[in-house]
């Protein structure tokens, strides 16, 4: 068994087509999309507590709560373009902030607690809750 914590800090810079200036078509949707030089950087902050249970070597239990709060995000927004009636544009813009948090548990064990001709057989699940929430300018 053992019991985990972590802390980071790390930044998040744009990408190139997240900040270009320049129109592309995205591959997915076919809309067209348009960069934002003025976006920031996102700073995020990372809050982990984990509980681990090795049942064996390959069998485990654990649940972990997890935090993140963002400084800067940046989002994809789609825009009325003023300059023509019904059409959107696609973009990017930094919202406030935001923050993610929630619960996850990990679960694995082997069958052959029930026969030994079950030994191959092996049972995994992970279930993760989030709530996620932003704060737009």
């Amino acid at each position: 068994m053992q019991l985990r914590f972590a802390y980071a800090e790390t930044i998040s810079r744009p990408d190139f087509r997240e900040f270009s200036n320049t129109i592309y078509k995205d591959p997915v949707t076919e809309n067209t999309v348009f960069g934002n030089p003025n976006l920031k950087s996102t700073y995020i902050t990372h809050i982990d507590l984990k509980y681990e249970w090795y049942l064996a070597s390959d069998e485990l239990f654990s649940v972990a709560l997890f935090s993140k709060e963002f400084i800067n995000p940046i989002e994809k927004v789609i825009r009325l373009d003023d300059s023509q009636d019904n059409v959107f544009q696609e973009t990017y813009q930094n919202a406030d902030s935001a923050s993610s948090y929630g619960v996850e548990v990990d679960y694995r064990k082997r069958f052959q607690f029930i026969h030994t001709s079950l030994d191959k057989l092996l049972f995994s699940s992970n279930v993760a809750l989030n709530k996620v929430q932003y704060c737009l300018k």
